[in-house]
């Protein structure tokens, strides 16, 4: 049985179509009791910011790379991960799994810069993303589901260069 997505798991709790929404892959929500604690119990709230709305200066929550109603980096004729992943389903754990690591700036310059440099092995290796490791402060590795194919990228924060391929 699928999964249910964070915006059907809000709407089965009794928030509105018309509180919910997005910008690109992050999913808004507006601040009430059912979302506030639906935030509260979120795998990754300390990456849950808000903001005010500038139509009717309402306070929503912004949770960042959820929103996957139409799996926005998979399908949108803007991005080049539409060539890349096959299977959704690994895209959006390799991006829950980057804000373990990563702050939601840090996460989106490495998508960015995967995006421009992607090549074909790395391609089959996200198309069957499994996991991710940080070796030291510098490497990020990333496996395959056989664990026996893998690539890295450059992971260090203060020098800005998150996302270069370098292994």
């Amino acid at each position: 049985m699928k999964e249910l997505t964070i915006r059907e798991q809000l709407l089965k709790a009794g928030m509105k179509k018309n509180e919910i929404d997005n910008h690109c892959s992050d999913l808004y929500v507006k601040v009430n009791d059912i979302s506030t604690k639906f935030v509260n119990n979120y795998e990754f709230k300390k990456n849950v910011t808000t903001f005010t709305d500038e139509i009717e200066h309402k306070l929503w929550y912004e949770i960042p790379f959820e929103y996957n109603q139409e799996d926005y980096f998979i399908k949108s004729e803007y991005s080049s991960f539409y060539k890349i992943f096959k299977y959704p389903v690994s895209f959006e754990i390799f991006k829950k799994d980057l804000l373990k690591y990563f702050t939601l700036e840090d996460s989106k310059k490495i998508l960015s810069k995967l995006e421009k440099q992607i090549a074909n092995r790395e391609k089959a290796v996200l198309e069957t993303y499994d996991s991710m490791k940080m070796k030291g402060t510098c490497i990020l590795n990333i496996y395959s589901n056989d664990n026996k194919h893998g690539f890295g990228i450059d992971a260090r924060v203060k020098e800005k260069t998150l996302g270069e391929i370098v292994c």
